[in-house]
């Protein structure tokens, strides 16, 4: 699901937990660092609105859908994607990443 903003492209590119999950995993054993976004409609308004937003949202490595909207919007577009609230994502990489190493987490 790509969304098409001025010169820029925001994609979700992880579709669901399980692919989340193993990307999560895959990252964290390869000592890979990363940067997760999780779309909602607020964002989109401010991707359109604020060009650093929008600079920084395309530095992100993982874009996931924390929304309903944007969920209806991928359906409606066939390329479904799960609901996958950033609230809730903290428990995922917490998992992931169990086999030790140093983590850092910044969010809003």
């Amino acid at each position: 699901m790509r969304f098409f903003i001025g010169d820029r492209t925001v994609a979700v590119n992880i579709r669901d937990h399980d692919e989340l999950s193993a990307e999560l995993g895959r990252r964290f054993a390869a000592s890979e660092g990363f940067a997760l976004a999780t779309l909602n409609l607020d964002h989109l308004v401010k991707l359109r609105a604020d060009p650093a937003f929008a600079a920084a949202y395309a530095a992100h490595d993982m874009v996931v859908a924390d929304g309903n909207p944007v969920v209806a919007l991928s359906r409606l577009a066939a390329r479904p994607v799960a609901l996958l609230p950033g609230s809730d994502l903290g428990a995922s990489a917490l998992c992931a990443g169990r086999r030790g190493g140093d983590q850092g987490c910044a969010g809003g």
